[in-house]
């Protein structure tokens, strides 16, 4: 028989098949390229902006980014700003679903009695016009709904026409989009855009 605590935990992911040909690279790899990049960026005085969703990869990256600046990798100079029109919800929501995360958040949890998802380094915004007074260095985490279209695409290309910033893609987007066509270096709204990227879907 098949009793209910037997799925207390997820223990099966029902994915796409969008990246079933593609090759991964470990956890500790990619972590490695992320914070090298950011460092590179911030000592030649640029930004970085990563561009993920709205409520899954990004909750994975400010716990990264966390750790970072727990253990001084970062800077507490370094002003990190989560950017999305839901993202006060999205944290308070994580921070009551810990049952269903990695073993070690519950367990760090349970040690200390802080709630991992409680980011002191933190800065939080629903609004893209909250970044044209930015001060670096600055790392942006923000949704890729946020800066397809309208102000949000605006900043993002002014963003990507200073040489000495970064962007950082965590997913894949639909060829048509904005977002796409400006990675691919295609010139939109008569803007010619040159910028550094690192491209973690591939």
């Amino acid at each position: 028989s098949i009793t209910v605590s037997h799925f207390l935990k997820p223990t099966l992911l029902i994915t796409g098949s969008d990246t079933m040909n593609r090759s991964f690279t470990k956890k500790s790899s990619i972590e490695a390229r992320v914070i090298d990049s950011i460092k590179n960026t911030i000592t030649k005085g640029g930004n970085t902006m990563i561009i993920t969703d709205t409520a899954g990869r990004v909750l994975e990256l400010l716990l990264f980014l966390s750790e970072l600046y727990n253990s001084e990798e970062l800077s507490k100079n370094v002003v990190s700003i989560f950017v999305n029109h839901v993202a006060t919800h999205v944290i308070e929501l994580a921070k009551f679903q810990l049952e269903w995360m990695n073993e070690n958040l519950l367990k760090a949890f349970q040690s200390d009695s802080k709630n991992p998802f409680l980011f002191d380094f933190l800065k939080i915004s629903h609004n893209v016009d909250d970044l044209n007074e930015i001060h670096k260095p600055t790392i942006i985490i923000i949704s890729d709904v946020c800066v397809e279209n309208g102000k949000g695409f605006e900043f993002l290309t002014h963003f990507c026409k200073n040489p000495l910033n970064k962007i950082i893609f965590t997913k894949s987007c639909s060829h048509l989009s904005n977002i796409s066509r400006l990675k691919n270096n295609i010139e939109v709204s008569e803007l010619v855009v040159s910028f550094r990227i690192l491209d973690l879907t591939k």
